[in-house]
This record gives C-alpha cells, sequence and structure tokens, in this order.
C-alpha cells in the first residue's frame, strides 16, 4: 500500500477544505509517494529541531482527519519552512546526509542521494514561497 503525500502552503482553516479537494489547485503544493510524518520528523530533525521532530512523530499535530483511517492533515512545524527557506545551494548535500542518517531512511529502502537533494531542494522552494507569504506548511497524507 502506497501512500500519497501532498506538502501545501496553507493555513489549517483549509485543512477540510483540502481534503475534500482532490486537484488542491488552489495552493502551492508538491506531491510525493511514501512519504508520511516520520519521515518528515527526520528531516526536522536533521535540520536540528529535535523537539518538533518527537511532535511530528505522534498525532499531536494532525489538525483534521475524515476518517481514522484517513486521510489525515498535519501541522508541519513551522522550524521546518522556517529552517528550510533559509539552506544555500552549497549546504543542501550536508541536510540530504543528515536526513539520510534518519530512522525511516533505513538501507533497504533508502533513496538515491540525488532523490534525496531534489526532495530537499524542492521543500525548500516551497519553504521561501511560505515564508514569504506568512504561511504554515501543511501535509496532507492518504493511504
Amino acid at each position: 500500500m502506497s501512500l500519497l503525500a501532498d506538502i501545501l502552503v496553507a493555513v489549517p482553516s483549509d485543512a477540510q477544505e483540502i481534503c475534500a479537494d482532490p486537484e488542491r489547485k488552489r495552493w502551492p503544493y508538491v506531491r510525493y509517494r511514501s512519504v508520511d510524518n516520520l519521515l518528515l520528523a527526520d528531516l526536522v530533525a536533521a535540520l536540528g529541531a529535535e523537539t518538533d521532530a518527537k511532535a511530528l512523530r505522534g498525532d499531536a499535530l494532525v489538525i483534521h482527519r475524515e476518517t481514522e483511517s484517513g486521510p489525515w492533515v498535519f501541522h508541519l512545524p513551522d522550524t521546518l519552512p522556517t529552517l528550510l527557506a533559509k539552506i544555500a545551494d552549497e549546504k543542501v548535500p550536508e541536510v540530504v546526509e543528515g536526513w539520510m542518517q534518519g530512522e525511516q531512511l533505513t538501507s533497504d529502502m533508502r533513496a538515491p542521494a540525488e532523490d534525496v537533494e531534489q526532495v530537499v531542494r524542492e521543500l525548500r522552494d516551497l519553504s521561501r514561497q511560505a515564508v514569504t507569504v506568512n504561511k504554515p506548511l501543511l501535509l496532507w497524507l492518504s493511504l
């Protein structure tokens, strides 16, 4: 079973509408398969925000769920876009290396570093949009 995840620049009050709109064209977003809150928690930890990573590993940041089996919307820690937006191109490989040391990117499911680097760059660019408009990042997650 594959997870589908959209990371969006949106406000928490949009969570229910995000779940109801399969196209999600109203919000800037990136879409990934097999990304979840646990994987993103490892990225948050790699950026040095372990307390926020711990919160993201649980369900404390779930702001909306359609049913117990999903989809869910998480309010990603505000440190994520703030820290990602500041990353210069030459620092991206360091972030990739730190993220790949996380619990969720185990050796048998590890993506090539080039793929992880592309994800970091995409998330950095989305984070810059979020910071510019002073909105958080939300994670829509569905099985």
